[in-house]
């Protein structure tokens, strides 16, 4: 058509943006290795691990398909000793190691990556 079809200022549109703009710069979520962290065949939680390939720094994306909030553990690299959020409000630092608590809003998301990689 003769007229502009897309809204930049659409809260739709900036949100997409923002998701392309965190794949384009983190190379696990282009081309890392997936891990299944946690899955239900009920509304829930959805949560999986990528892992970049040069690194092996881990990044977990994390989502809450229910329309309830959630809270619970997920087991991560026992290498992920913090965590820096790169969407949505993730937890600084493991609850133990090997283990991440995520809280989620109802159909919410997070995507986290590991700031520091314990040896």
């Amino acid at each position: 058509t003769a007229a502009a079809n897309f809204d930049t200022a659409h809260p739709l549109y900036r949100a997409i943006a923002a998701l392309s703009a965190i794949r384009r710069g983190t190379p696990a979520l282009r081309q890392g290795a997936t891990k299944l962290r946690a899955f239900s065949d009920k509304p829930g939680l959805l949560a999986v691990s990528r892992f970049d390939p040069a690194t092996g720094r881990e990044v977990v994306l994390a989502f809450n398909n229910s329309a309830r909030p959630l809270s619970a553990h997920i087991a991560i690299d026992m290498k992920s000793s913090g965590f820096t959020p790169l969407y949505g409000d993730c937890p600084a630092a493991p609850a133990a190691p090997g283990s991440l608590l995520l809280s989620l809003p109802a159909f919410g998301t997070m995507i986290c990556q590991a700031s520091d990689q314990a040896e």
